[in-house]
């Protein structure tokens, strides 16, 4: 296979730098495409860089659902968190599906069973804190918090590289939560900044670890 399709990859990273750094109007063409288009990058090199299969498949799925919600929330003209919030969703759904296939089956590692621990008591936190302030989004922002949490512990019980998937979930876990506390409890100085940094880190983290040293089935 030509190999210049790597070539995304550096790409997907340069058009998130460009979103991040460039100024441009919060809703205009440029704003939405160069948000909505990093994971669409990374959606196209990890359906080129894996072999055909379910894998291939499930997380080329999940990185355009992920590109779907975060076009949700860059449109200005109307409040579209709902929509983003159930794109997100749905995606952390065909992560847990592509993790839970190549689930370690013998479990030696020990930072498995911490780490798990570690989430799963997390997701409680975080689900009473924001109870009292969630009003009609309680359900889908308590059910989200679930999803992505069953996420991590799947990232954590598979057979990929866990120096990847590791801080790739964790990562996702960071932007989620600063998304949460700045919409239903206080804004966060430099929030913006830090949920595309730790939402972008976490895609790449997580597609390399799917990509690189894999399970022999996908």
């Amino acid at each position: 296979m030509d190999n210049r399709y790597r070539l995304l990859l550096p790409v997907s990273v340069v058009i998130a730098v460009i979103y991040l750094l460039v100024p441009f109007q919060e809703g205009s063409l440029p704003y939405i495409g160069s948000k909505t288009l990093t994971c669409l990058l990374l959606a196209a090199y990890a359906f080129l860089a894996l072999p055909k299969g379910r894998l291939q498949k499930t997380v080329t799925l999940a990185l355009v659902i992920s590109s779907l919600g975060d076009f949700f929330l860059a449109i200005r003209s109307a409040d579209y968190f709902t929509q983003g919030l159930g794109a997100f969703l749905i995606a952390h759904l065909m992560y847990i599906s592509a993790f839970a296939r190549h689930r370690e089956t013998v479990q030696t590692a020990p930072h498995v069973l911490p780490v798990t621990l570690i989430v799963g008591l997390l997701a409680i936190v975080m689900i009473a804190i924001l109870w009292p302030h969630l009003g009609e989004l309680r359900a889908p922002v308590c059910l989200y918090i679930i999803v992505i949490a069953l996420m991590a512990i799947a990232a954590v019980h598979s057979r990929f590289e866990p120096l990847l998937i590791i801080p790739g979930v964790v990562s996702f876990i960071i932007s989620d939560g600063l998304i949460a506390v700045s919409k239903f409890l206080t804004p966060v100085p430099f929030s913006a900044s830090m949920i595309w940094i730790t939402y972008v880190s976490a895609q790449i983290l997580i597609v390399l670890a799917v990509t690189r040293n894999r399970p022999p089935a996908s």
